[in-house]
């Protein structure tokens, strides 16, 4: 199992925010998190991630407990996040903003190479726009350099905050595709949407949670039958 999340529980200012939230994911895998706006998803990644402290709980990365460590120690023992809000740095290029974890991590001129072209190998379209301001590109290609930034370390596991919202069908497609490729490649994918129908192919599991609370797990088919689901997404 490379990440598993037991009994989780979060409080923010006083609210209950995650409760006993348990959910696995195994290596290869694409797992989806579902839920509307305010359900627990951003919460769950950024508790993974270390951004927030559990109140209780436990998570395991590679069965190692990484619960309460910083977000800085669970990037270098190999998990990518790439937020919902993106924080491209608009004062950087699209290639000094991919660069930039590589940097930071006093990557030689050599790995900084190898990383760079990786990258290129996996998002082709944004070496074309290397040398724009990171925010003077489309929605899409914004989306993929967050995605790009987070996987130039080269991870075992990418966590994607909305990684399909707000954007249009073409591009929907071109980023899915991209996915598949990083899957075919031995990546493994936790990512959340806010819309039933934002799913990509290719997710091997779903997860819906409601009110912090995960109410299914199962596949995509069953969950779009489900009573408790269809509730709360209005369906019925």
């Amino acid at each position: 199992m490379i990440l598993e999340v037991e009994n989780l529980n979060v409080f923010r200012d006083g609210s209950h925010i995650l409760r006993n939230v348990s959910l696995e994911v195994k290596k290869g895998e694409m797992v989806c998190l579902v839920g509307r706006n305010g359900a627990g998803k951003t919460t769950l990644l950024r508790t993974i991630m270390g951004y927030i402290k559990p109140k209780s709980g436990t998570i395991k990365f590679l069965g190692r407990n990484i619960t309460g460590h910083s977000p800085h120690e669970v990037s270098i023992l190999g998990i990518g996040y790439s937020p919902d809000d993106l924080k491209i740095f608009p004062s950087l290029s699209v290639e000094e903003n991919i660069e930039l974890p590589l940097i930071t991590r006093k990557y030689n001129k050599f790995m900084v190479k190898e990383g760079l072209d990786y990258i290129y190998s996996v998002f082709p379209v944004l070496q074309s726009y290397k040398n724009k301001p990171g925010t003077h590109i489309s929605g899409g290609e914004r989306r993929m350099l967050a995605i790009a930034r987070a996987l130039v370390t080269r991870p075992s596991l990418i966590l994607l905050d909305e990684p399909f919202e707000g954007l249009a069908p073409i591009m929907r497609s071109r980023l899915g595709d991209r996915l598949k490729v990083l899957m075919e490649q031995g990546l493994t994918l936790f990512l959340t949407s806010s819309n039933l129908y934002g799913i990509p192919e290719g997710a091997n599991r779903i997860y819906c949670i409601e009110r912090g609370e995960i109410i299914y797990h199962g596949n995509l088919k069953e969950m779009l039958s489900d009573k408790q689901v269809k509730e709360v997404f209005g369906l019925i």
